[in-house]
């Protein structure tokens, strides 16, 4: 009798423990509701924050192929002193420039918004081409001066 006893007592000590720490129904739906919110909320703000970098990425690259078209009118404009038979090298080089700068513009006015990924990595390889052409362009204009 007295093993039922205690045997009982422990029972419903344990049911004790086990519906203590439970949340009811409407606790459960209410935390939900809020990490639901909680979750929109952060979507809202990482695309708000993806929008602002990719418009920064297409104004500092329009403004770099900007300088670039600079630079090469300046190389245009240097060309008329060298000899021809130079010269026609150096009119070969820089309308090949010129093309690259061109489609550069074309990619970067056509890109858009869209999966973060293709995003990335459509940014890099746009990065690395404009910093080889802006290179190839000063290149060109050391060789011009000497």
């Amino acid at each position: 009798m007295k093993n039922t006893i205690n045997y009982l007592f422990v029972s419903v000590f344990i049911l004790g423990i086990i519906l203590s720490g439970c949340n009811s129904a409407a606790e459960e739906i209410s935390s939900s509701r809020e990490t639901i919110a909680m979750a929109k909320e952060n979507l809202e703000q990482a695309k708000q924050e993806y929008m602002e970098n990719f418009n920064q990425f297409k104004l500092e690259s329009d403004k770099q192929i900007a300088e670039n078209e600079a630079l090469i009118v300046k190389l245009k404009e240097n060309i008329k002193s060298k000899k021809k038979a130079t010269k026609e090298d150096y009119e070969r080089s820089i309308a090949n420039l010129e093309d690259k700068n061109m489609a550069l513009k074309e990619k970067i006015r056509e890109i858009k918004s869209e999966n973060q990924d293709k995003w990335e990595l459509f940014k890099e390889e746009f990065s690395y081409d404009l910093r080889e052409l802006g290179k190839s362009i000063r290149n060109l204009a050391i060789v011009n001066v000497k």
